[in-house]
């Protein structure tokens, strides 16, 4: 399987050093994941990633366009980025949880230690996924959704 990484991707995340590593999370189930984040780059390599893997990725720049989302489909496992122009992730996460009950929900943020990231921890985030992502970390919490 070929990887598609784009050279901004090796700045944006950790990438698994060895095939054995990457290999050991290539048997995702098809589970619908939104990507929710105003950085395109970012999303566009996490989406790029999570394709390989077996994932079905959909991808927002901004909060109202994931709410849109939402309401037309239901989502396994969101991704939220929590500084963004609009709304906040934490914030974002509160009205995900009010409309999808047993979406499993990721914060990802530079600012692992802040407020915002305790916050979203207290209204049912899963994880902090402190940025540039590490993937194989990323990939052990959703096969550990899966199983969920």
């Amino acid at each position: 399987m070929a990887l598609r990484l784009k050279s901004l991707t090796l700045a944006s995340f950790l990438i698994p050093s060895n095939r054995n590593d990457w290999d050991r999370h290539l048997s995702a189930k098809h589970n619908r994941i939104l990507i929710v984040d105003d950085h395109q780059d970012i999303c566009a390599s996490m989406r790029d990633i999570l394709d390989d893997v077996g994932y079905e990725v959909v991808v927002t720049g901004n909060a109202n366009d994931a709410l849109e989302q939402v309401d037309l489909t239901p989502f396994d496992v969101v991704l939220l980025d929590y500084q963004m122009p609009d709304m906040n992730g934490a914030a974002l996460l509160r009205i995900i949880k009010q409309k999808q009950k047993a979406v499993t929900a990721f914060l990802i943020t530079a600012y692992a230690g802040s407020t915002g990231a305790q916050d979203a921890l207290n209204i049912g985030a899963t994880a902090v996924l402190q940025k540039p992502i590490n993937v194989v970390e990323l990939l052990g919490y959703l096969a550990d959704a899966e199983r969920a």
